[in-house]
């Protein structure tokens, strides 16, 4: 049998584009949260309609009430997707940071992930069957995944980015161009 080694000093680490899903009470925060964010990402590429959460679940109604506002963030620089647990240990120390704490409650949910040219990859801190582990107690989770011509839902996909698929592709079309133009090589965004 061969046996085939990866050597990690000549195979490039994957790249992608970070994103992240931004939910609060109001617009105005949503605008400042997303600049905080640009310290971090740079600069903005693309973002999505802000929606109404309350349309798809009232997961976090308890939490934030009603009303709940969410637009997910594309950045444009690309970066290493080693870095996402790092991303979702620093969107929670915002959300501490942005949160009351008098009344001890979030006002901010910012949820990191990445887009490639093949998924969507968010960063968790729950387990469960469908995610990985990556490190730093943090999972990865492919949310949406590349087929053909268009993302396509996965069996646990969230309703809300199976809404925005038509969005997601149009940004994953930005990405490829952005690629084919700056000559980065297609395969290190898989």
């Amino acid at each position: 049998m061969t046996s085939y080694a990866i050597d990690a000093r000549t195979t490039p680490e994957p790249l992608a584009f970070p994103l992240v899903a931004v939910m609060t009470s109001g617009a105005s925060r949503l605008e400042d949260v997303t600049g905080r964010l640009e310290e971090r990402y740079g600069p903005v590429l693309a973002q999505s309609s802000v929606y109404l959460f309350d349309d798809f679940t009232s997961y976090y109604e308890k939490e934030f009430g009603k009303g709940l506002l969410k637009q997910v963030v594309v950045f444009s620089g690309p970066r290493e997707q080693a870095l996402l647990p790092g991303d979702k240990h620093a969107a929670c120390a915002l959300e501490r940071e942005l949160g009351d704490e008098q009344n001890g409650r979030r006002l901010v949910n910012a949820d990191p992930g990445f887009m490639t040219l093949s998924k969507l990859v968010l960063a968790s801190t729950k387990d469960h069957a469908h995610r990985l582990y990556l490190g730093q107690g943090i999972h990865g989770e492919i949310t949406l995944a590349w087929k053909g011509h268009s993302f396509e839902r996965l069996p646990w996909s969230y309703p809300d980015y199976v809404a925005l698929i038509p969005f997601l592709n149009e940004v994953r079309a930005i990405l490829h161009e952005h690629l084919r133009v700056s000559g980065l090589d297609p395969s290190r965004f898989r």
